[in-house]
């Protein structure tokens, strides 16, 4: 995260400036912090032109006294004047979820059946991955020589059909796997066989490597050469 204070760069342009190294996703937070907090704004009051002979004393009232009104700069005036843009959005991002086999998300009503919602809740964007790259079918062909990440890119995800269909015209989407701590070393293992196997049809074809299935993601990624050993 930022925030470390690099003191040469910092004397030299002698402004309280701050640096540092930003790694994690969420840093996007930071800067729209600042772009999503409102417009500018500034405290002003409005008072009554007293004469010389009015010695009349007004007690201060910060409350009553403050006007929370919207200031625009001649900057922004000028962008909103000449229709510039203000910021924009060039992809749409779908986020890929990851889970271990048979142990997915499922929400539900009381009321629902238990029945219907296991049989809902088994239809995934992992596990219709893995039905897609086992499809046989002319159009899903593409999906056997490309990575989960960039599934997007050539499938949109049917939220109500709960599977992925192609896409018929070019749209700019990114796929972007969720994030998944090493501490849940099985579902990390899983995400970094994800990322760089090709095609997967089941969780056990994904777990297979050179012919040997092994019994954890673990072990899977070990042997593909992903991860140097088991406390890396």
């Amino acid at each position: 995260m930022g925030g470390s204070v690099q003191p040469i760069p910092l004397s030299e342009v002698q402004l309280p400036y701050q640096c540092g190294g930003l790694t994690a996703i969420t840093v996007v937070e930071y800067l729209y912090k600042y772009v999503y907090k409102g417009s500018d704004k500034a405290e002003i009051t409005v008072e009554a032109v007293r004469g010389e002979g009015n010695q009349t004393q007004i007690e201060p009232n910060e409350i009553l006294r403050f006007l929370n009104a919207r200031y625009i700069s001649p900057v922004e005036a000028c962008m909103r004047l000449l229709d510039y843009p203000v910021q924009g959005k060039t992809h749409a991002i779908t986020q890929l979820t990851i889970h271990l086999e048979n142990e997915h998300m499922v929400t539900f009503r009381s009321s629902d059946d238990p029945a219907v919602v296991v049989t809902r809740g088994k239809r995934t964007m992992l596990t219709r991955l893995f039905e897609l790259c086992a499809s046989e079918a002319p159009e899903n062909q593409v999906a056997k020589s490309t990575l989960y990440q960039d599934i997007p890119k050539l499938f949109r995800w049917d939220t109500k059909a709960k599977r992925w269909v192609r896409r018929k015209r070019y749209q700019s989407a990114l796929g972007r796997m969720i994030h998944v701590s090493p501490r849940d070393m099985q579902r990390f293992c899983m995400r970094v066989l994800l990322c760089h196997r090709k095609g997967p049809t089941s969780f056990e074809n994904l777990r297979t490597v050179d012919g040997v299935t092994y019994d954890s993601y673990l072990e899977a990624a070990l042997h593909a050469g992903y991860l140097e050993d088991d406390s890396e």
